[in-house]
């Protein structure tokens, strides 16, 4: 995605004037990024919320319950202590870090390739 990014660009940063040939390579530029950004997006609040959700079982008042909830709470408390995480195919973390990263390596190829094209 992030070749992609840079390569259309690369081809906008080319053009003598504006063209609709320059909105569909910024539609090919953003849109794909602004869907990736959406889901990093809602990962994150998925592993937030899942977060926050096994630290409530810490602030239980269990003294006083039956046996069996509390061996049920001490079951719960096992099980979230391995964190969600989401993956791009086994590839990365699907984070925000992720998406902030493939931007930088976009724009980094970009100047790459426009201070060779220059020279």
């Amino acid at each position: 995605m992030s070749f992609f990014a840079c390569l259309a660009m690369l081809r906008i940063s080319n053009m003598q004037q504006f063209t609709t040939e320059h909105l569909q390579l910024l539609y090919y530029i953003i849109g794909p990024l602004v869907l990736f950004f959406v889901d990093c997006y809602f990962t994150q609040e998925v592993i937030t919320e899942n977060e926050a959700f096994a630290y409530s079982f810490y602030e239980i008042d269990f003294i006083g319950t039956n046996l069996a909830f509390q061996k049920c709470l001490i079951l719960c408390i096992a099980r979230t202590q391995r964190s969600v995480s989401f993956t791009i195919g086994q590839f990365a973390p699907l984070t925000m870090v992720a998406a902030v990263t493939i931007l930088k390596a976009s724009f980094s190829y970009y100047t790459l390739l426009e201070s060779r094209q220059g020279k």
